[in-house]
């Protein structure tokens, strides 16, 4: 799906969600929606009574409030449209009988820059190039815990703590909403919004791996099928952003020839050139790269994924591969060093 953020930039999302194998039933939820402020994503994942309706209760509350602003400072907004559901969970909690608490995420694309608000342990992550960086911090006890004494006394204590939220929406009569300064966006970055069904399973190195060159709505899906593989102890639901640019390039595509001329360097600094790529014949997509590593071993090469290098930019002379890829190299050189 793609929507015009009201700028010079196009979104393209992708969402996933599963059950899992240990629940009977899938209380996350989610809402993607064109704002008056820009592109809203909002998720939750529920806690407690009523979990079904909680979860749903604040995402709708966010994105009801967002639609009726006109104007306003994103990140102000996004804060009262937490207030607003802590509020309407607080409310439906006394109609109920019963507490009611969720966590809850949201991002707001406007103006071309990224606002995020979130309370609780949904994450989101921005990769750009070959980096991904989380752009949140859980509000669990076990993260607090971490804070405090480290995440090595904190692994010491029982695993369960970190199901344990520290904030949360509905939990108190006020809701402490953590923002961050917005995020000037650019062509080529990739947003993602989870719930912790996808992060206690899958580590970031290869949540990293699968957004590096798949389609939004790929990332999304393959992410919960690796979150499945790894356990699916909970429900899990994943939406991917990607950001494109709604002007034509003005650069020039790269070419064959470009690539051919560029070179590798690792972490240390070393500069190997490539010297072939291996390609999908029928889409004529380069999947991977072939290093010459002759200046350190006679005759070593090394077939690098370019989903592990990042995306190919022809401003770039050298592309930087990024520390997991050492192994690779390593072997190469050890083969050939004989």
């Amino acid at each position: 799906m793609g929507a015009s953020t009201g700028t010079s930039i196009l979104i393209y999302s992708g969402f996933h969600t599963d059950v899992g194998k240990s629940r009977d039933r899938n209380d996350d939820a989610l809402s993607q929606t064109q704002v008056p402020l820009g592109y809203l994503v909002a998720l939750a994942d529920p806690m407690g009574n009523h979990a079904d309706k909680a979860s749903t209760l604040t995402v709708n509350t966010i994105a009801r409030h967002l639609e009726q602003q006109q104007q306003g400072d994103p990140a102000e907004v996004l804060t009262q449209a937490f207030s607003a559901a802590n509020r309407a969970l607080r409310e439906e909690a006394q109609k109920v009988g019963g507490p009611m608490g969720s966590t809850a995420l949201a991002a707001l694309i406007s103006s071309g820059q990224l606002f995020v608000a979130h309370v609780g342990d949904a994450r989101l992550y921005l990769m750009r190039g070959a980096s991904l960086y989380s752009l949140t911090r859980d509000h669990s006890l076990m993260q607090e815990i971490a804070d405090l004494k480290g995440p090595v006394a904190a692994g010491e204590f029982a695993p369960n703590l970190r199901y344990i939220m520290s904030r949360s929406i509905g939990a108190e009569d006020s809701v402490n909403v953590a923002t961050r300064a917005p995020i000037p966006l650019r062509a080529g970055d990739v947003i993602l919004l989870c719930t912790d069904g996808l992060t206690s399973a899958v580590p970031d190195d290869r949540i990293r791996r699968t957004l590096a060159g798949a389609t939004p709505r790929e990332a999304a899906r393959r992410l919960v099928e690796i979150a499945a593989e790894l356990g699916g102890e909970d429900n899990t639901t994943v939406v991917v952003l990607r950001v494109d640019s709604e002007q034509p390039p003005t650069e020039r595509a790269m070419s064959f020839e470009d690539l051919m001329s560029m070179y590798v360097r690792t972490p240390e600094g070393d500069l190997h050139p490539i010297i072939d790529v291996i390609m999908n014949p029928s889409t004529w997509q380069v999947n991977a790269v072939r290093v010459d590593l002759r200046n350190a071993e006679r005759g070593a090469t090394c077939e690098i994924p370019v989903s592990e290098i990042g995306p190919l930019s022809p401003d770039e002379q050298a592309l930087r591969i990024p520390r997991c890829t050492e192994a690779l190299v390593d072997q190469a050189r050890g083969r050939s060093g004989a």
